[in-house]
């Protein structure tokens, strides 16, 4: 099942942190079950050695890290994209589609590093290597066709030792909810909750940013004088 939901207002201001319950909910696809014994989180692609995580080696493996940082859905106030310049995309958010939690998980820094990048040399500008561009992101919710939800954020994130890049395994110090990606999300402060994948299941670094539709096309903004009949309509999928 597809879920899409805001907080009221009054509720959603309450408190600083957003509770579990309240916190507002968009899945792109239909929310897949995991059974955790099963979880397994692959990193692969340039400059690291494939690996493949199990949720209990996330936990054991690395330090934990704690971040709180709020969310916000890119479509966030789409309804006002909705009066003479029509926007047909759902859904047609208000203005509650963002909110504050307490993660807890790794440092993406971390895994990549057990996997032989050089985080430390990239953070610092020493190394620049031309195929290590970005961290793209894959799940483990589908479409009718097999088809996967992804994104990407820079690989400047991934690796920042103040970037509080991670992925979280816990929400306001409890396990992941499964309408928040559980078991495992990528959490990345500052980036759009689009690029924030849930049910992480792969982990790809590469010279290019995500090819997929909800990186390329979904939330791009446009100039008021492009709509989508006149300019868009021819627009692959």
């Amino acid at each position: 099942m597809h879920r899409k939901a805001e907080p009221r207002l009054d509720l959603l201001t309450k408190d600083y942190i957003t509770p579990n319950e309240l916190f507002y909910v968009r899945n792109h696809l239909a929310v897949p079950e995991i059974d955790p014994e099963d979880y397994v989180l692959v990193v692969k692609g340039k400059g690291v050695k494939k690996h493949k995580f199990t949720l209990e080696d996330l936990k054991t493996k690395f330090p934990k890290h704690e971040v709180t940082t709020t969310l916000q859905c890119a479509g966030n106030r789409r309804e006002d994209m909705h009066g003479d310049h029509k926007i047909f995309i759902a859904p047609h958010w208000v203005v509650g589609a963002m909110s504050t939690a307490k993660w807890g998980g790794v440092r993406m820094r971390d895994v990549l590093k057990y996997c032989g990048m050089d985080v430390d040399a990239i953070a610092l500008g020493e190394s620049i290597p031309e195929n290590i561009k970005h961290v793209q992101f894959e799940g483990y919710d589908t479409d009718e066709t097999g088809l996967c939800y992804g994104g990407s954020i820079p690989i400047d994130k991934a690796v920042d030792g103040l970037g509080d890049a991670i992925f979280a395994f816990e929400m306001n110090g409890k396990p992941l909810p499964r309408d928040h990606g559980y078991p495992v999300r990528a959490i990345a402060p500052g980036h759009a909750g689009a690029r924030q994948c849930k049910w992480l299941h792969k982990v790809i670094v590469s010279d290019r940013e995500s090819q997929k539709s909800w990186q390329q096309k979904s939330y791009r903004g446009f100039a008021p004088d492009i709509s989508f009949e006149k300019d868009l309509a021819h627009w692959p999928p």
